[in-house]
């Protein structure tokens, strides 16, 4: 019945239901083995609660081995021939009445007697410690205590209190201390793992390793933890699978009386037998969904394979060429529907095919008249060529001569800008002479001024001597007139009139000179004062030929410019020429490559015609 019903679905049914299989079960499954991994991990975890709080019990136990010894402890402690007897050193008394504790007294190990200076006076059982670090701090604030400690044996339960009479007082003056204790060996620990039903391991750094576990904990691996431990301060949990079965292991710290690490005590936990439970109903669900997965989906590929063999098989022949049938799916569903589409593509594409056939028939005759036109076009555009390629060489002719006249007249430009520079420095000679020569005019003058005044001072030495000749002469008649007397003024007047004559002559022989030399000097004005203006008309000159040839270099340098431009014309001329005997060949080309792809589509359109004529179709 449920086989009939989903035969009667329709596609989109099956392909909703087929789609909802990866959408829905596989989230399914997926959520559920989350679900039962979560409750994996939650059972995992309260696992080692429980192993944590087996841990605790285990150190409460320990601390109750304590209590169980004190009994015994306070009854040796309060006891005045005991009292007596350490504070005189009566060791043989001790030892037949104190040390036999561990004989009568079931649970004690051993039994220590210290004096007040907390040195060793008897002790039994070969067990050590250190009497004055246990007793300094703990035995003078209480009367008796108990807990761990550390021995030469590793750790042990001890009792310990100060000695007091039979009335409970005295402690001021006892003479010392009672310590007694049960080390914790295999036996004790036994007694432990019957209470908590877990094997249970002591480790101590100066006593090794031992146990009530069957499983031997290496040595090597308790150093780490050990080191573990002490840094985080609280126990620590590990597990192992030990012949397919999960084991939890718990260590944690042993403190001794004065919160001192002095050891590990370690339980061995297995695990609870739900979780390997949880794990079974996991597969067993998963691999239920799995088989009602597979089965849908072998019921789904019955259902559609038949429809889709159909299709195929028609596609098929439509891939070799064959579109003279149909797909016969009638049915309403999704499979109908892709078998009327299929029909419905293979009309077009048999409409399609006639079209191409008629279409490469046109394009074959279109593509024969193409190639003619390419040819005459071809034919058009050497000719194009040849008048490019001529106009080239006359373009490239008018560029060299050009080129040519801009050479020359730069040339021309070099001479006119050089003869520039010459004509001033012409003009500026020019000035240069013109201020020499008003200099030397000047200078002239002045010789002109100081000639004259040494021809004032020359006149005045003609006086002068023409006097003295006159004052020589009355002194020649004096001396005459004085007689003897007077001839050595006589020799005296006559040189001075020599004297004289010889000055007035002097003075004349300069006044000629001078005369002749201001006769020079006018003239040497004279010629100065021509060659003045002569110079001032030169420079005159010399600056209006400087402008004319300014004004030719200012032309030459638009003849010039206009050269330039000139060749620049004829270069940007020659370079389009180039440009268009270039296009016209690259046209040239492009007509050859038109005329190839034209060659070639005749040739694809008759490859079409022959390919196409492979299909059949009711027309073809």
């Amino acid at each position: 019945m449920m086989l009939k019903n989903y035969a009667s679905m329709n596609m989109w049914k099956r392909i909703i239901l087929f789609f909802m299989i990866p959408f829905v079960i596989i989230p399914f499954i997926a959520g559920f083995y989350f679900m039962m991994s979560g409750l994996t991990r939650e059972m995992r975890g309260a696992e080692r609660e429980s192993v944590l709080y087996k841990d605790n019990v285990a150190h409460s136990i320990l601390l109750t081995l304590g209590d169980s010894i004190t009994g015994t402890l306070n009854t040796n402690i309060v006891w005045s021939d005991f009292y007596e007897a350490l504070a005189r050193n009566d060791v043989p008394w001790i030892e037949d009445n104190i040390n036999t504790l561990p004989k009568v007294s079931p649970g004690i190990h051993f039994c220590i007697t210290v004096n007040r200076d907390y040195k060793l006076v008897t002790s039994v059982g070969g067990v050590s410690l250190d009497a004055a670090d246990l007793l300094k701090n703990k035995a003078t604030k209480n009367d008796s205590f108990s807990g761990l400690y550390n021995t030469n044996k590793g750790p042990a339960i001890i009792a310990a209190g100060i000695l007091r009479d039979d009335n409970g007082e005295g402690q001021e003056k006892s003479p010392g201390y009672l310590v007694i204790g049960k080390v914790l060996n295999k036996e004790e620990l036994g007694n432990i793992k019957a209470i908590l039903n877990n094997d249970i391991t002591i480790w101590s750094p100066g006593g090794g390793l031992w146990g009530t576990s069957a499983t031997n904990l290496a040595e090597n691996s308790i150093k780490p933890i050990w080191e573990n431990v002490l840094q985080r301060n609280e126990p620590v949990i590990t597990n192992e699978k030990i012949g397919g079965k999960l084991k939890y292991y718990s260590f944690s710290a042993l403190k001794d009386i004065n919160n001192k690490p002095i050891g590990l005590i370690s339980l061995e936990s297995p695990a609870l037998n739900m979780t390997e439970k949880i794990n079974a109903y996991i597969t067993t669900g998963i691999i239920f969904i799995v088989i009602v997965f597979s089965l849908t989906i072998f019921l789904l590929k019955k259902r559609i394979q038949k429809p889709v063999l159909e299709i195929i098989k028609n596609t098929r022949r439509y891939a070799t060429g064959d579109f003279t049938g149909k797909i016969d799916i009638n049915s309403r569903d999704e499979m109908g529907t892709l078998a009327r589409s299929v029909n419905d593509m293979a009309d077009s594409l048999r409409m399609l095919i006639e079209g191409i056939v008629n279409s490469s028939r046109v394009l074959s005759g279109e593509s024969q008249g193409l190639a003619a036109s390419s040819e005459e076009i071809s034919a058009s555009i050497q000719q194009l060529a040849a008048t490019a390629e001529e106009m080239a060489g006359i373009s490239e002719s008018t560029r060299l001569k050009v080129n040519a006249a801009v050479d020359k007249a730069d040339y021309v430009k070099m001479v006119a800008s050089g003869g520039q520079q010459q004509m001033a420095d012409t003009v500026s000679k020019m000035e240069i002479i013109k201020k020499s020569s008003m200099t030397i005019a000047g200078a002239v003058n002045i010789l002109g001024e100081y000639s004259k005044q040494i021809g004032r001072i020359t006149e005045v030495i003609t006086t002068l001597a023409e006097q003295t000749n006159l004052l020589s002469l009355n002194a020649a008649i004096e001396a005459a007139r004085a007689g003897e007397h007077g001839r050595g003024f006589a020799v005296v007047a006559d040189e001075v009139h020599q004297l004289a004559e010889q000055s007035n002559k002097a003075a004349k022989d300069i006044a000629v000179l001078i005369s002749n030399i201001s006769l020079e000097i006018d003239n040497a004005v004279n010629a100065m004062e021509v060659g003045a203006r002569e110079v001032n008309a030169g420079v005159e000159i010399a600056e209006k030929t400087r402008r004319d040839v300014e004004t030719i270099f200012n032309s030459i340098l638009v003849v010039v410019e206009k050269i330039d431009e000139l060749s620049a014309g004829a270069e940007e001329s020659s370079e389009r020429t180039k440009q268009l005997s270039l296009a016209n060949e690259q046209i040239k080309q492009s007509m050859l490559q038109i005329a190839a792809m034209t060659q070639n589509m005749s040739d694809v359109s008759q490859t079409l015609i022959e390919s196409v004529s492979k299909f059949k179709t009711d027309s073809i």
